[in-house]
């Protein structure tokens, strides 16, 4: 007679163990959730810097004479919408302004520094480049880092 009580016992303890480890799978999905949704800001936030840095490099590509105006602190570019209003995102993505870090002339090239932020919601990416600038627009990039 006492027996018919204990599979009972068992059953709602086995329940209650199953019940657990669910909540726990719920979890910890939901942490790789967040984990994989802020990799993804931050790669936008990349590329949004290097879509900033490539934008100023094509300015001064086409327009050479730019560069030699320039002083340290001088914005290259401006941030802006990436998307030109076309679409409406529910994120805040934007790349801030290009600066001009430093400069240094010879008689032919100019080597200089740019440094942008790119941001998208919490995200944040400073990329930095230093190129060398040639008379005739060539654009050496000695090197491109966050």
């Amino acid at each position: 007679m006492r027996e018919k009580g204990s599979v009972a016992l068992f059953a709602v303890f086995g329940l209650l163990v199953l019940m657990l480890l669910g909540v726990a799978l719920l979890e910890i999905s939901n942490i790789e959730l967040q984990m994989s949704l802020s990799m993804l800001d931050r790669v936008k936030a990349y590329y949004l810097a290097e879509a900033g840095m490539e934008k100023a490099l094509a300015k001064i590509k086409f327009d050479p004479a730019f560069l030699h105006n320039l002083t340290v602190g001088s914005i290259v570019i401006q941030g802006e919408d990436p998307f030109n209003g076309e679409i409406d995102l529910a994120c805040d993505c934007s790349f801030t302004h290009v600066v001009l870090t430093a400069k240094e002339q010879n008689d032919e090239t100019i080597i200089s520094t740019f440094s942008v932020t790119g941001r998208c919601n919490s995200a944040v990416c400073n990329l930095k480049a230093r190129v060398k600038t040639h008379p005739d627009g060539l654009i050496d990039i000695l090197y491109w880092k966050t």
